[in-house]
């Protein structure tokens, strides 16, 4: 990896979008933290409909996660191929436009909060931020 970037989506996609396309990244890792109202286990990774490179990278990435922190796959591999009139979508179209190869937006399985799953995300940061680095730092290899 030669250069790993953090872009704060809070000033808008716009920015993101610019951000990206400026730094000339190849690859675009969206982190959510959802609180629904009904409790979810497991985690997945949104990637785009027919975008085969997004999707063996979320495969990859979602199998990283779920081992390490002791997590459930949703779905069958962990990951799920968005349509765009589904949600995600938007924010994965929004990352392509900027030229990226591979846009994942990955959804850890905490939408229970008081839940043991959340607890392993939401205490271990580093080992979180560490892992998917380490997964980028594996693709490249």
């Amino acid at each position: 990896i030669s250069r790993l970037s953090i872009i704060n989506r809070n000033s808008g996609w716009q920015n993101v979008v610019n951000q990206l396309s400026a730094l000339r990244c190849d690859v675009s890792i969206e982190l959510h933290f959802n609180a629904f109202q009904e409790p979810v286990r497991g985690v997945e990774t949104l990637c785009l409909e027919g975008d085969s490179l997004s999707e063996r990278f979320a495969q990859m990435i979602s199998s990283r996660i779920a081992h390490e922190f002791r997590s459930k796959l949703r779905h069958t591999d962990g990951v799920l191929p968005v349509s765009n009139r589904d949600r995600g979508a938007y924010n994965l179209n929004m990352a392509k436009r900027s030229g990226v190869d591979i846009a994942v937006l990955i959804e850890p399985g905490f939408f229970n909060f008081k839940t043991m799953e959340s607890t392993r995300f939401t205490e271990q940061p580093l080992e979180y931020a560490s892992l998917l680095y380490r997964c980028l730092e594996d693709w490249a290899s």
